[in-house]
């Protein structure tokens, strides 16, 4: 099983996720366009959550985790 981060498609679903316990944000960019993503608090993503959008928070900072199956046929 291999794993990636799906940023998401905009505010609603970035709400869904943090409903659910599945949103994970991005503190930090390593400079080449690539985030870091890390589970936060409540109180980090309704922070974030508001400022979704901004020059603070952008949209490419909001993410959730998709397991994927890597089985061959």
């Amino acid at each position: 099983m291999a794993s990636r981060f799906v940023v998401c498609k905009d505010k609603e679903e970035a709400h869904r996720m943090a409903e659910a316990g599945l949103l994970y944000l991005s503190w930090i960019s390593d400079g080449s366009g690539n985030h870091l993503y890390e589970g936060g608090s409540q109180d980090d993503e309704r922070y974030a959550l508001y400022y979704y959008g901004s020059s603070a928070w952008p949209p490419e900072d909001f993410a959730y985790l998709v397991e994927e199956d890597d089985a061959c046929g």
